[in-house]
């Protein structure tokens, strides 16, 4: 009896020692639902390679320059992770604005959180979290009038664009803080367009985690004796303005151009003006 359960317990390691990781298996967009719980049980894959090859599947399109069909999970994992480092193989274009320099801005403590829906609700909405500081390197007051910034995501593309309203005075030489938010669900929706398979297991909070926002532009005043200063670090301030693609790209046509070999697409305005303020946002 001892000798059988031996001869069980050996056959059965060398099995377990002989069946494949997950890597190994193409990607199947019927049994993905079931391979992707098998990325967090194998331990030839760690929680950030999960998220790597569940990002590339979501976000794949055409016209980002990557196929995942025929491809292995491992061969997917590779490929995610060089564009993770260095970008996917796309030029993205926006329209031209000119930057005004008297405000050195510094973007950090970007995160995922949760706030209330509304001032009269206590449901709670996951919103993406960032902090920018605003230095005034120049010799006088400034004030800060509208902010926008291009939120990309963990490949390096464009995910959003946002703009935001503050009209704030910053004296010269000293600095003022301001924690903007974007609700995840406009960034989910733009993750989403154009995607045609069923598809759709978001890591959100990694997706935030590894986004990298930049400064798209802003405005100053200075003329700032209508202004006042706003201590407003403990707040946070809503966009007055989101690039949808829905309404970017009608019937899913993202309008790709080769341009010296390289497909391009255009990603609207860098920078909201003031008229964009006229637009009613349904935010929530």
């Amino acid at each position: 009896m001892k000798k059988f359960l031996f001869l069980t317990f050996i056959f059965s390691t060398f099995f377990m020692s002989c069946e494949k990781s997950v890597l190994d298996k193409p990607f199947n967009p019927i049994l993905y639902k079931t391979e992707f719980t098998q990325f967090f049980q194998d331990e030839n894959i760690t929680n950030k390679d999960a998220f790597l090859i569940n990002y590339a599947i979501i976000r794949q399109r055409d016209y980002l320059g990557y196929e995942i069909e025929g491809k292995t999970y491992g061969e997917i994992l590779q490929m995610a992770k060089a564009y993770n480092q260095n970008g996917m193989p796309i030029n993205e274009t926006y329209d031209e604005v000119e930057y005004q320099d008297d405000l050195e801005v510094t973007i950090s403590h970007i995160k995922s959180t949760f706030l209330n829906k509304s001032e009269t609700s206590t449901a709670k909405v996951k919103n993406l979290k960032f902090k920018a500081t605003y230095k005034n390197v120049s010799d006088k007051d400034v004030a800060l009038n509208l902010a926008t910034f291009i939120i990309n995501g963990p490949f390096k593309q464009h995910l959003m664009t946002a703009g935001y309203e503050t009209n704030c005075k910053i004296l010269a030489g000293e600095t003022m803080v301001v924690n903007y938010v974007v609700n995840s669900k406009k960034i989910r929706d733009n993750l989403f367009y154009g995607k045609t398979s069923k598809i759709k297991r978001l890591m959100i909070d990694d997706i935030i985690e590894n986004t990298d926002i930049q400064l798209g532009g802003l405005t100053v005043d200075k003329e700032t004796k209508f202004y006042e200063e706003c201590f407003i670090e403990d707040l946070v301030v809503e966009p007055f303005q989101l690039s949808k693609y829905k309404e970017m790209y009608p019937d899913k046509n993202f309008n790709v151009k080769m341009v010296n070999g390289v497909q391009t697409v255009h990603r609207g305005s860098r920078f909201y003006t003031k008229e964009d303020t006229d637009k009613a946002l349904n935010y929530k």
